[in-house]
């Protein structure tokens, strides 16, 4: 199997390359979220994070047979 060099080739990977590395560190504009909806999710995120650590410190004490 012969393998040839095409500049062409090289020039198209290297442009998709560079729009498809451009495109991925771009910063996201949209503006969906308000002040209040962040601040409700901030919540919700705090109270599940809570529960997930009282759950797992439970089993946790339970698999040790702690208590």
């Amino acid at each position: 199997m012969k393998y040839s060099f095409s500049i062409s080739r090289l020039a198209i990977l290297t442009i998709a390359s560079a729009l498809f590395f451009i495109a991925s560190c771009s910063k996201e504009n949209s503006q969906s979220g308000t002040n209040e909806e962040e601040l409700q999710v901030s919540q919700v995120s705090g109270e599940a994070e809570g529960e997930a650590e009282g759950t797992f410190n439970e089993f946790f004490d339970d698999v040790l047979g702690v208590r």
